[in-house]
C-alpha cells in the first residue's frame, strides 16, 4: 500500500510510526491502494480543525482509522489517555465517537460534494480505533458496549505484524459492509478520485524521485527489531547492539535520544565521527546533547554535571581506554552500573589499534545486560546490498526495503580529469530526474578529494563544497574522503577509487565503508588497477559462504 506522505513527520508518535511501517505491507486493493497518514481537515462537523489520523482507502473500503498508545480509562464519563511522554489526557468523547466525528466530517464536508452525497453510505466505508498499547484481554470487559463495538476496536495483537494489521481492517470492512448494506467494493476509479479530492499534488512527480520516494518511509520507518531493542529498556540497563552497515544503528539511536529528551531525562549523545555529530547538530537540533571525537578528546575526566542515559553510535571509533575513561565519567553510576546503549560495527569499520580496541568491546560486552544484533538492513535497497556483500566480502543482512533500486554501476577513469566528468556528468543526469543535488555526495578514498571535487565543479560548471563545511548545502554538491563520511548517508552517491597503492585490506574497508553510505543509486569510479582487483573480490566472494567472509575482531 501507498503511503502518503511517504515519511512520518517527527512529532509523529512512535505508535503512529508502528501503525505507519506496518500499513505499507497491507494490501488494500492491489496498486491503487494507499493511506493518508494525518488527513488535516479544514472544514470539520464539530471543530475548528480535524484530522484523522490514518485514511486507508482502496478498492476493499475506505477506512479512518484513529490511534491511540499507552494506557485508556473512563471514569465519570471522562476517558482517560496515556500520551508516549506518560501525560494523562482527559476527553468527555470516546475513541470512537473522536472517529466517528472525524468520518463523517470527511464524508460531508468532501467525499458527498465530490462523489454524491450517498457515496459514502453505498460503500464499504467506515471508521475504527486501534489501542495500540493495550491487549485484548485487559479491556474485554468493556469492549462490545455501545461506545466500543468490538468489530471496530483493534488492540496490541492487531498490531504484531502486517498480516494481523490487514485481518484487524478486513474485520471493520465487513461490519461497515453490512452496516452500511453497500453494494459492493469501491471502484479503482473512485479511488483516484478520492486521492486527487484530498492530496491532489502526490502523483507530479518525476518516476525517478518517485521511486526513491516510495523507498523512503521504507528507510526512515523503524523496523520490528529496532522496536524490540527500545523495548528491551523496560529490563535491561545497558544494551551493546553490534551490526552491520545499513541495519538502521544511527536512525535507532536518534529515536532513542529523541524519546529520552521528550520525557525531561538529561541525555549525552556521543558519536564517534565527527561529521556525522555535526549533522545530527543541523538537521535534528541537538546541539549541546552530541559529542563528537573532538568534543570528547576536549573533555576532563571530571564532568560536573552528569547524564542520566548515554546513547553511543558508531562506537566502534571510541574503544580506546581513554575514551571509555571519558564516556565513564560522563554517565550516573559509570559504564558499570549506569544506563547505556552501545551502537557500533565491527566489520572493517575501525581505525583503532586492534588489540586495544578487541580489549575495550569485550570490557563493554561484561558490563553490557544484553547484546541483541540487528539482522534487517533498512538503509540500502537489493542491489546495493548485494554489491557490496560482493566488494567487500562483509555481509550486510537481509534488505528490509521491498522497493527496488538502480543497480551499482562500476566505471573505469583513467586519469582524475576523466573521472571528474563521468562524475559531473553523472550528476547532471540525475539532476535532470528532477533529484535535488543536496541528495547527492561524492566520497574519495584518498587525498584527492579536493582535487577532484575541484574538477567536478570546473568540468560541470557546478558547486562543489566540502560537507562539514557546507554542513549539507542545498544548492552545492558535497563531498567528503570515505572516512569522514561515517554514520553518513546519501541516496545518490559517488564515489572514486583512485589510489592504486592500497593493499587488499585496505581496499576492501574503503569499498565497505564507502558504497553502504548509498541508499539508493551508486556509481563507482576506479583506476583500471582498482576496477580489475574489485571484479576480482566479487568474482571470489561469490563463490565464499557469506558467514565465511565477515571480518571481526
Amino acid at each position: 500500500m501507498k503511503l502518503i506522505p511517504n515519511c512520518p513527520g517527527v512529532e509523529t508518535t512512535g505508535t503512529e510510526r508502528r501503525v505507519f511501517s506496518l500499513l505499507r505491507n497491507v494490501d488494500w486493493g492491489g496498486v491503487t491502494g494507499f493511506a493518508l497518514h494525518s488527513l488535516n481537515l479544514a472544514e470539520h462537523e464539530y471543530q475548528r480543525w480535524g484530522e484523522i489520523d490514518f485514511l486507508v482507502v482502496g478498492t476493499k473500503g475506505l477506512i479512518a482509522i484513529e490511534v491511540k498508545g499507552g494506557s485508556l480509562s473512563c471514569s465519570n464519563g471522562q476517558w482517560c489517555y496515556e500520551d508516549r511522554m506518560g501525560r494523562v489526557v482527559r476527553r468527555s468523547k470516546s475513541p470512537v465517537v473522536q472517529a466517528k466525528d472525524a468520518f463523517f466530517s470527511l464524508d460531508k464536508k468532501y467525499l458527498g460534494p465530490a462523489l454524491g452525497r450517498n457515496f459514502a453510505l453505498n460503500s464499504t466505508a467506515g471508521f475504527c480505533v486501534i489501542l495500540a498499547g493495550m491487549a485484548r484481554k485487559d479491556i474485554d470487559h468493556i469492549i462490545g458496549g455501545p461506545e466500543l463495538p468490538a468489530a471496530l476496536i483493534g488492540t496490541r495483537e492487531d498490531v504484531v505484524n502486517p498480516a494481523s494489521l490487514q485481518k484487524f481492517l478486513i474485520r471493520v470492512a465487513m461490519y461497515w459492509s453490512a452496516k452500511n448494506r453497500s453494494k459492493g467494493s469501491i471502484q479503482a476509479d473512485d479511488v483516484k478520485r478520492i486521492l486527487q479530492l484530498l492530496r491532489p499534488e502526490f502523483e507530479r512527480v518525476r518516476s525517478l524521485a518517485l521511486t526513491r520516494e516510495q523507498l523512503g518511509i521504507e528507510i526512515k520507518a523503524l523496523t520490528s527489531e529496532q522496536y524490540s531493542i527500545i523495548d528491551l529498556w523496560e529490563g535491561a540497563k545497558r544494551i551493546l547492539c553490534s551490526s552491520a552497515a545499513g541495519c538502521g544503528k544511527t536512525l535507532l539511536a536518534v529515536e532513542m535520544v529523541r524519546r529520552l529528551r521528550a520525557s525531561g531525562e538529561k541525555v549525552t549523545f556521543a558519536v564517534g565521527s565527527n561529521s556525522l555529530a555535526d549533522a545530527l547538530r543541523t538537521s535534528l537540533d541537538l546541539d549541546g546533547v552530541v559529542l563528537g571525537l573532538d568534543d570528547l578528546d576536549a573533555l576532563s575526566l571530571k564532568v560536573e554535571e552528569k547524564a542520566s542515559t548515554l546513547i553511543i553510535d558508531e562506537g566502534q571509533q571510541l574503544l580506546t581506554r581513554r575514551q571509555l575513561d571519558i564516556l565513564d565519567s560522563t554517565l550516573e553510576g559509570g559504564l558499570a552500573s549506569g544506563r547505556w546503549v552501545w551502537f557500533g560495527d565491527q566489520s572493517y569499520q575501525s581505525s583503532l589499534p586492534e588489540v586495544e580496541a578487541r580489549e575495550c568491546f569485550e570490557a563493554l560486552t561484561r558490563m553490557a545486560s544484553v547484546a541483541p544484533r540487528l539482522t534487517r538492513n533498512c538503509r540500502n535497497t537489493p542491489e546495493i546490498i548485494s554489491s557490496v556483500e560482493l566488494a567487500s566480502g562483509v555481509p550486510l543482512g537481509h534488505a528490509r526495503v521491498r522497493g527496488r533500486g538502480l543497480h551499482p554501476r562500476f566505471v573505469e577513469a583513467d586519469s582524475l580529469v576523466q573521472a571528474a566528468s563521468i562524475a559531473s556528468n553523472q550528476v547532471h543526469q540525475w539532476s535532470a530526474e528532477e533529484i535535488p543535488i543536496a541528495n547527492m555526495a561524492l566520497l574519495t578514498d584518498s587525498v584527492d578529494s579536493g582535487r577532484l571535487a575541484a574538477l567536478v565543479a570546473s568540468q560541470g560548471k557546478l558547486s562543489v563544497e566540502k560537507w562539514r563545511r557546507a554542513s549539507a548545502s542545498s544548492h552545492a554538491l558535497n563531498h567528503s574522503c570515505i572516512d569522514d563520511f561515517r554514520g553518513l548517508e546519501a541516496g545518490f552517491l559517488i564515489m572514486w577509487i583512485g589510489d592504486d597503492d592500497l593493499d587488499d585490506e585496505s581496499l576492501g574497508r574503503a569499498l565497505y565503508l564507502g558504497m553502504t553510505r548509498a541508499n539508493f543509486s551508486l556509481l563507482v569510479i576506479a583506476t583500471p588497477k582498482n576496477r580489475a582487483r574489485i571484479k576480482g573480490y566479487m568474482a571470489d566472494n561469490a563463490l565464499r559462504p557469506k558467514e565465511m567472509a565477515s571480518v571481526n575482531y
